[in-house]
């Protein structure tokens, strides 16, 4: 599946819930990837359980939906627009600075993201392509490249208070190769990530539940690039136990049971 996004319709939406009816179930989470946020909360609608908002895990899993609700809300935000054809690049090719990312609005992790450094009809035209093989939607999202340092926090909130540790990033290009504890990020500059992290989910109404965010951070901006209402992948989860002894899987499975987060 390595052109297609893989992502759940109404269809499989209705499955999942059927079968959660015929398992009686407490609880419903879902980690490490964006896919089945929506379907979380469909089902935890449905059957009166604990999770997000259905319009909050729809937004928070489409990158352009992200980027349009951030440009409404005036966040801090890259640079973008967002095109379905090819043919809607023409009218703002003029205003793009390289660098440029494409990214697909509905694939999880890197997939289909390109970066480029220089600009010309030939090398967009290919990059929206290559990016829209990867989207459900046929969606791209083309951005300014926001510089900074590349930062990663899981956490909780709690009554709309953010409760989060944040790593650094190993990268190849896009892909993340690992994370580290502690981060050289000062603890002034951690509360300035806290703070625009919160904003953003005041923002849209999300005040309880696990976190994972991406943020760029420099000496005078903070831009939050994806958030979403479920723990990280690539092991940070436990990579925060091993380095502090919170166990935020724990506190996932507590928080889908109705139990108190502390």
């Amino acid at each position: 599946h390595s052109h297609q996004s893989i992502n759940c319709s109404t269809a499989d939406r209705e499955a999942v819930l059927a079968y959660a009816k015929d398992l009686e179930i407490d609880g419903i989470v879902t980690f490490a990837s964006d896919i089945a946020t929506p379907t979380v909360a469909y089902v935890a609608g449905h059957l009166n359980l604990t999770a997000c908002k259905l319009s909050i895990a729809e937004t928070l899993s489409n990158k352009a939906l992200f980027r349009q609700f951030q440009d409404r809300q005036q966040l801090d935000c890259p640079w973008f627009f967002i095109a379905q054809n090819i043919d809607h690049l023409n009218k703002p090719y003029s205003q793009l600075s390289v660098p440029v990312i494409f990214k697909p609005a509905d694939t999880s992790g890197s997939r289909g993201l390109v970066k480029l450094d220089t600009l010309n009809p030939d090398l967009c035209h290919h990059a929206f392509r290559y990016a829209q093989s990867f989207s459900r939607a046929n969606t791209v999202s083309i951005e300014e490249f926001v510089e900074g340092i590349d930062v990663s926090g899981d956490g909780f909130l709690i009554n709309g208070q953010l409760h989060a540790l944040i790593s650094q990033k190993f990268k190849q290009g896009f892909i993340p190769t690992g994370h580290y504890f502690p981060t050289n990020i000062k603890p002034v500059d951690q509360q300035r990530i806290f703070s625009e992290i919160e904003k953003n989910c005041h923002a849209i109404a999300y005040f309880d539940g696990p976190i994972d965010f991406d943020v760029k951070i420099s000496s005078d901006r903070i831009t939050v690039i994806e958030m979403s209402p479920r723990l990280g992948g690539n092991g940070i989860p436990e990579l925060i136990y091993y380095s502090s002894g919170i166990d935020l899987i724990g506190m996932t499975i507590n928080y889908a049971l109705g139990k108190p987060c502390n």
